[in-house]
């Protein structure tokens, strides 16, 4: 009896504690608790915490905390959560003697972290927690304060959770957020103790799939971590909220991949941290923007194997990278902005955070360690079978750009260092045209040395270009193209490239006229080098075969190529350089060693004139060597060719570039001129019959001066029918033509220009036009100038003069009429035209008089010069004659006279000569008569011209005209037959 007594009170010991603990468990403990968080916590941290309840369950050791939240703003908690939940495992922990917990259940956590110019939301919270600990005097960093501290956690979860994340520090602000949160760990060991390393295995599967395994290894004190990591089917969807945040698009593929993740803390030595053996697999990466169609960026297989990394030797290190099935989706709307554009995101500045926040900054007495630099490495790194589409939606039709079988391959690439890094790279561009580079490239400083070739590319791809600022478009042709480029950037940027060029079969059209303008079957340029920044360019050979140029002229020439809004953009006005100094030159070197161009030709139509006007330039070769600025030696350019087929054109020409000056000459031989008959009829008046042409020139040009000979031969020139033209110039133009022949038939001109190609009206073509055109014209205004120079002679052959009265020939009149047949002959088509002429005056007076002269002595002919002595010899008659006007009247005019004069006989002389006058006077001699006189003349005159074997069709006569009657002398004009 007394044995049990013992017992019975120590069980109604344990009793009576275990229902205390009870009771207070469950009426004590969870408003305690509520108390200490609300208020000496939150006293403890510097922030406002809010709890709705706490419940204990002490038969499950079951500690429940719901709706706690943690204050940062007003209206948003730095931590909030719906409940967490721990249960303690008393048996577990009473027989592995150290504690253990059988879960964690945290249900709705929420965390939000702001971070701003001056630091993190929850800086404060760390200073608090940090003042708020006691110091431990005499003892280091190695020291535990107590006994080494076991625990096991065999299970945690997080339920439904969300992290936000806001970086208001910058002046362009971002932010993140992820929602659903479901993470679970199974069986966290964690001990300390520097000898005890803890085994622990975590497992956690994603809410939208996939699983992270960890599993190994730690140790707290020191630290060391020892993990292997296993990534089995992550849905990267689940993070695509926070990439939009950096990028405006989806994310979503499949990541697979393992490593082996080592942590460790040695001594005073920076934290270890490298990551080994690590591979990672991305399946069906892609990476989708807003825009309708195809995803931005499509990846069958990224992979990332034999990862190495280590934090302190700052190295990455990676075996393989590889691209497999890459697509890049691209294009460029109709505001000329590109796709990747709409990727960026911009969040806006909150209204609370000084755009213009400084970050902290360092105190003075910190010491920033010695930076090492960073050495990545990848010893594969490899894209294949990828492509790249990339439409120009700024066209209409848009251009279309496809980059497939896109192969590449560096092996290895250094990222950060001066080892070279082998290149190689293959694509097919539209289907067609193989693209191939291969060389190598240093990153740091960087370099590049590559070989690249382009084949069968086809220039119609560039339609579309072409057609936005021209009405012209490729029909076909075909690029091809090799050579090397050298890219260096110390000790200053310089490039240098070489390369051959060859275009086959070249055909460009004017979709306006449909008509073709320029082809070629071959075009190659031999050895090109480019060097930078001292400019040089250097050309060892370009060779142009069988090109052909049509060029016709209607409404519009085929040749203006340029839209009116195409013109504009290329001609914008720029800023020109500065020419302050006249003596400085461009540091421009440039070298053309030979260029040659065969079998060429030109054909020019010209359907504005009626009929329309063809023509050609055939046969063309063309040379020319030494084109440099560096050479002394002039540069030398030979051309030959036939014009229609059948008239040879050659041309010759020195120039110098760095003296700007130049010669030259050349020459064309029998041009058939019926070819341009559409021109004469235009612009003569007449079309052409006949004739071949002949032309030689030369020019010198030094500076803008120009300085030219050409001698014009027209051989057998004659202009046919009269055509009606406007445009015709004003000009008796055959008359010209016929006065400008030779003996032989021939037109010889020679014209010499000069000018200055400073003078924006300068023009060598317009010159010459207007000089043929002053030629004609003067020619025609004085044809019998021309004439008389044909017999080398400067006498009047435009007129004969007579005596009054008279249509008689006087010996000079003679000679006049004689040199002009002469001259005549040699001008069959000429027509001389003859119109007699007569004078009221002198010859109305003449004919009088000798009307008086035959009254008083029948059919004798008086001339003025003899008429004094005939009126002596007749005295008596004209006396009797005069009378007859009334009796004694003759004796009142003698009287008359004598009175005035002392000298009787002087006296008689006047008065027999003014009887004569007035009997003259009463005579009236009326057209008709003057008009005989006239036609008597012209007569004469033709029949002298005939008397001198010349033909009877170059000589007309034209009757006298009444009004025109004006003189003695006629001046005869010439026209054409």
């Amino acid at each position: 009896m007394k044995a049990k007594k013992p017992l019975l009170v120590t069980a109604t010991f344990f009793l009576a504690v275990y229902m205390v603990f009870v009771l207070a468990s469950y009426f004590y403990l969870p408003g305690k608790l509520k108390t200490i968080v609300q208020n000496d916590v939150a006293a403890m941290i510097g922030r406002d915490i809010s709890v709705e309840a706490f419940q204990f369950n002490p038969f499950q050791l079951q500690l429940t905390c719901h709706q706690l939240a943690v204050s940062d703003t007003p209206n948003t908690p730095i931590l909030e959560f719906q409940s967490l939940s721990v249960d303690l495992g008393f048996w577990q922990s009473l027989f592995k003697f150290y504690p253990v917990i059988e879960s964690i259940d945290w249900v709705a956590p929420e965390v939000q972290v702001h971070k701003l110019a001056h630091g993190f939301n929850f800086d404060s919270i760390v200073e608090n927690l940090s003042a708020a600990q006691p110091e431990h005097e005499g003892k280091t960093s190695g020291q535990a304060d107590s006994a080494p501290l076991r625990l096991l956690i065999e299970s945690i979860n997080i339920q439904a959770g969300e992290a936000s994340y806001f970086d208001s520090s910058k002046s362009i602000a971002a932010d993140a957020h992820l929602e659903n949160i479901n993470v679970s760990f199974e069986n966290l060991y964690i001990a300390t103790g520097a000898d005890n390393n803890n085994p622990y295995s975590i497992v956690t599967k994603l809410s939208n799939g996939g699983t992270v395994t960890l599993k190994g290894e730690y140790r707290l004190e020191p630290l060391y971590l020892d993990s292997q990591i296993t990534l089995s089917d992550l849905a990267l969807a689940e993070v695509s909220d926070f990439l939009r945040n950096i990028v405006n698009a989806d994310l979503s593929g499949h990541l697979n991949g393992n490593g082996h993740l080592t942590v460790q803390q040695i001594d005073d030595k920076p934290l270890a941290f490298n990551l080994t053996d690590t591979d990672l697999v991305i399946t069906a990466l892609a990476l989708d923007d807003l825009e309708q169609g195809p995803k931005v960026v499509e990846i069958d297989t990224l992979k990332a194997s034999g990862i190495a990394f280590d934090l302190n030797r700052q190295s990455l290190t990676i075996n393989q990278l590889i691209y497999d099935g890459l697509t890049l989706n691209q294009w460029r709307n109709n505001n000329g902005e590109f796709r990747y554009q709409s990727l960026m995101v911009r969040t806006a500045q909150p209204e609370d955070t000084p755009a213009t926040a400084q970050a902290p900054t360092t105190s003075p007495h910190a010491q920033s360690p010695k930076e090492l630099p960073w050495q990545v490495d990848i010893n594969t790194f490899s894209i294949q079978s990828s492509q790249v589409l990339f439409s120009d939606r700024t066209l209409e039709p848009a251009a279309q750009w496809n980059i497939d079988d896109i192969s590449l391959l560096i092996e290895p690439l250094h990222l950060t260092s001066d080892q070279p890094s082998p290149l190689q790279i293959s694509a097919t561009l539209n289907e067609k045209t193989s693209l191939h580079l291969q060389g190598e490239f240093t990153a740091i400083p960087f370099s590049i040395s590559s070989q690249y070739a382009v084949d069968d590319f086809l220039l119609e791809s560039l339609n579309p270009y072409l057609a936005s600022i021209s009405h012209a478009i490729m029909r076909q042709g075909t690029l091809s193209t090799s050579g090397n480029v050298q890219v260096q950037t110390l000790p200053e940027l310089s490039v240098s490239v070489s390369n051959n060029l060859a275009i086959t079969n070249f055909e460009l059209e004017n979709l306006e006229t449909h008509s073709d303008v320029l082809s070629f079957s071959d075009l190659n340029i031999e050895d090109t080098n480019i060097t930078l920044p001292a400019t040089s360019v250097s050309i060892a050979n370009i060779e142009l075969a069988n090109p052909t140029i049509t060029l016709e002229q209607a409404q519009r020439p085929n040749w203006e190529l340029m839209k009116a809004d195409g013109q504009k953009g290329l001609t914008e006005e720029v800023t020109p350089p500065n020419t302050d100094d006249k003596n400085e030159k461009p540091n421009i070197e440039f070298a053309l060693h030979n260029l040659s161009l065969t079998n060429g030709n030109v054909n020019f139509e010209d359907a504005s004139l009626s009929p329309t006007l063809r023509s050609s330039l055939n046969n063309i070769d063309m040379k020319v060597t030494n084109f440099s600025t560096l050479a002394t030696e002039p540069a030398q350019a030979e051309l030959s060719a036939n014009v229609n087929h059948q008239a040879p054109f050659e041309l010759k020409s020195n120039f110098n570039l760095n003296e700007t000056k130049a010669s030259i000459e050349g020459s064309l031989a029998a041009l058939d001129l019926r070819h341009f008959s559409p021109y004469t009829a235009a612009f003569m008046g007449f079309a052409t019959e006949r004739g071949n042409l002949n032309y030689d020139f030369g020019y010198t040009l030094e500076g803008t001066k120009v300085d030219g000979s050409n001698r014009i031969k027209a051989d057998d020139f004659y202009l046919g029918e009269r055509v009606p033209s406007e445009k015709a110039i004003n000009a008796p133009v055959k008359l010209g033509m016929s006065l400008l022949r030779d003996f032989e038939g021939g037109i010889s001109l020679d014209l010499d220009i000069n000018g200055d190609r400073s003078d924006p009206s300068f023009s060598v073509g317009g010159l010459l036009a207007k000089a043929l055109t002053n030629i004609l014209v003067k020619v025609a205004a004085s044809p019998f100038t021309m004439l008389g120079s044909l017999l080398s002679s400067d006498q009047d052959l435009s007129s004969v003069t007579f005596t009054a009265a008279s249509a008689e020939l006087d010996e000079q009149s003679q000679t006049t009429l004689k040199a002009l047949a002469s001259a005549l002959k040699s001008k069959p088509e000429l027509v001389l035209d003859i119109r007699g002429n007569a004078t009221p005056g002198k010859d109305a007076v003449a004919i009088a008089r000798q009307q008086v002269v035959n009254r008083i002595t029948p059919n004798q002919k008086v001339d003025s010069s003899a008429l004094a002595n005939w009126r002596q010899q007749n005295t008596a008659a004209i006396v009797r004659e005069f009378n007859k006007r009334g009796a004694g009247k003759y004796q009142e005019l003698r009287e008359s006279y004598r009175s005035q004069e002392e000298d009787k006989n002087a006296a008689d002389t006047k008065a027999l000569s003014r009887a004569f006058d007035l009997l003259v006077q009463d005579v009236t001699v009326d057209t008709a008569s003057l008009l005989a006189l006239a036609d008597a003349r012209s007569e004469k005159i033709q029949t002298f011209l005939l008397t001198q074997q010349l033909e009877a069709n170059q000589v007309a006569v034209r009757p006298a005209q009444g009004d025109s009657l004006n003189g003695t002398t006629i001046k005869f004009e010439l026209e054409t037959q």
